[in-house]
């Protein structure tokens, strides 16, 4: 077997005021052509950083410290940037996990093809570009858009089409299917499987999704503290850090976490969203429009929570940048007790109304620290500064489990877990102390231990400040256990709703039965 990857104890650190912390200790790793090796961990045991030194994207101040990674007779640690670079795309691809931070908001589709093409001495290829896009379940017209014009599991996708474009020996997928509902996960990883059949490129799967590796793998190691802790091949049975990943897995079956029930009466109607109807594109003269939301109406009581779930590109994330304004004034209406949204000034609007962005590692200034992300708002809405200001930033922080308050205040972005930066995102929308919370796929980067602990430290603030919280998900399992109605979106049109333990264990339309088949498959 030929190795298309050979990793001898790779160490990676990160240097900081009081010297450097290592991320990763010591790791090795093969992966045979046609071979696909799994990595998985829980949040923050060195899965990334490892990905990062291997493609050599490792930022500052991250480190190697030592260690060995050859790629077809090539020492990637030892190869100069052009040797690098020539090989990047052509022998080996990388797809990270934030497909937003890898794309050029302002290039469409098209244009990140041209460029990824050109940057080998390749032309535009267009029947090359529409093929790869339909391995990855995508129509031509995607060509055509920008990437605010694509949900976040399409642009993951158009993300995993570039990385196929130059035929690479090698993939090397981040957490690939963070952003994906369960039917495109399935479609995806069957084309990629089909493909790595055709082709014989080696791959190497992120995640930590142990139930996805563990189906797709022939060999799945898991990592803790920086370390291999566990080896398993495909047929025999985890150990004990798998099944510690697995046993925290939230479940469509079974008894719901009885952390996550509501303990309060629900309240009187916050958030009414009737006809809400949102197109993309310039219009004529100079383009055309695309729809994507079709009269949409549904409705958040204070103390309730409501999920709105569906496929990617169903429209789920346009709502909720809709109803937080962060795109222009819709077709319909959004009311807020009552009163529309549309006469509110944008300031009075973000007092009552906060969005939480799927993405913590792009929500955050990674030049911030923790302090100067809240102490902006809290001058906006609460006029606080000084040491008033710091006093409330620390209790924010205590408030959603960031301790030692403190410490986590002079922290940036890449000092944080995943899990820790997405609480201080939820921090920040807290301080306009808001009567309506927008969660776009807020868990859907986390581990499944993670994924957990924020969900009920949801439902302990939804009860403890009577939130009114709109949950924008394909995560079905954790819409059952925290949610107490379900709405489901099919191509920007409500196709179901009701109760959520009723629409999610007895779906009666087409499109809910066969999101919750796949997410039963997954489970």
């Amino acid at each position: 077997m030929t190795e298309a990857l050979a990793v001898r104890g790779l160490r990676v650190g990160y240097v900081g005021a009081h010297g450097v912390t290592e991320a990763v200790r010591g790791v090795s790793l093969d992966v045979g052509e046609g071979r696909t090796v799994g990595l998985a961990g829980a949040s923050g045991c060195g899965k990334s950083s490892l990905v990062q030194a291997l493609g050599r994207t490792l930022p500052p101040p991250g480190v190697i410290l030592g260690g060995e990674v050859r790629f077809g007779g090539m020492d990637l640690l030892r190869a100069s940037e052009s040797e690098v670079r020539a090989a990047r795309w052509t022998c080996w691809a990388i797809v990270p996990q934030a497909a937003q931070a890898c794309l050029n908001p302002l290039l469409t589709v098209r244009a990140h093809v041209r460029e990824t093409l050109a940057a080998h001495g390749v032309p535009l290829d267009e029947a090359r570009a529409v093929e790869r896009l339909r391995w990855v379940e995508l129509p031509p017209e995607v060509l055509d858009r920008h990437p605010h014009e694509l949900s976040g599991g399409m642009r993951q996708r158009v993300a995993l089409a570039l990385a196929l474009l130059l035929d690479p020996a090698l993939l090397v997928l981040d957490e690939p299917t963070t952003a994906l509902d369960p039917l495109v996960e399935h479609a995806i990883l069957r084309q990629v499987r089909h493909l790595q059949e055709r082709a014989g490129f080696g791959l190497l799967v992120v995640s930590h999704d142990l139930t996805l590796l563990t189906s797709l793998a022939d060999e799945v190691l898991v990592m803790g503290a920086g370390r291999v802790v566990e080896r398993t091949v495909r047929g025999t049975s985890p150990g004990g850090p798998s099944r510690a990943l697995l046993e925290a897995v939230p479940r469509l079956t079974g008894p719901r976490d009885p952390a996550l029930a509501r303990r309060q009466a629900v309240g009187d109607e916050v958030l009414t969203v009737r006809g809400l109807t949102h197109a993309y594109g310039s219009g004529w003269p100079w383009g055309r429009r695309t729809p994507v939301l079709h009269g949409v109406d549904l409705s958040v009581r204070e103390g309730e929570t409501v999920a709105l779930v569906g496929a990617s590109g169903s429209g789920k994330s346009t709502v909720a940048r809709l109803v937080s304004r962060l795109l222009p004034a819709p077709a319909g209406s959004v009311r807020l007790r009552g009163q529309d949204t549309s006469a509110f000034p944008t300031w009075r609007l973000r007092r009552r109304v906060q969005l939480v962005l799927q993405d913590p590692y792009a929500s955050l200034n990674p030049s911030r620290t923790v302090a100067a992300h809240l102490l902006g708002p809290l001058a906006v809405h609460r006029a606080l500064r000084g040491t008033e200001a710091l006093a409330a930033a620390a209790e924010l922080l205590t408030s959603v489990g960031l301790t030692p308050a403190d410490e986590m205040l002079t922290r940036r972005p890449h000092a944080l877990s995943g899990g820790q930066r997405q609480r201080v995102a939820l921090a920040r929308a807290l301080v306009a102390d808001p009567a309506v919370l927008v969660l776009d796929e807020p868990t859907s980067m986390l581990d499944a231990a993670l994924r957990r602990d924020l969900l009920r430290l949801l439902a302990r603030l939804r009860d403890e400040r009577g939130l009114a919280l709109l949950l924008v998900t394909h995560d079905l399992a954790s819409a059952r256990h925290l949610a107490d109605r379900v709405v489901v979106l099919e191509a920007g049109r409500v196709v179901e709703e009701g109760e959520a333990e009723q629409v999610l264990t007895a779906p009666r339309h087409a499109v809910t039965q066969a999101l919750v088949a796949a997410a039963r498959r997954a489970g």
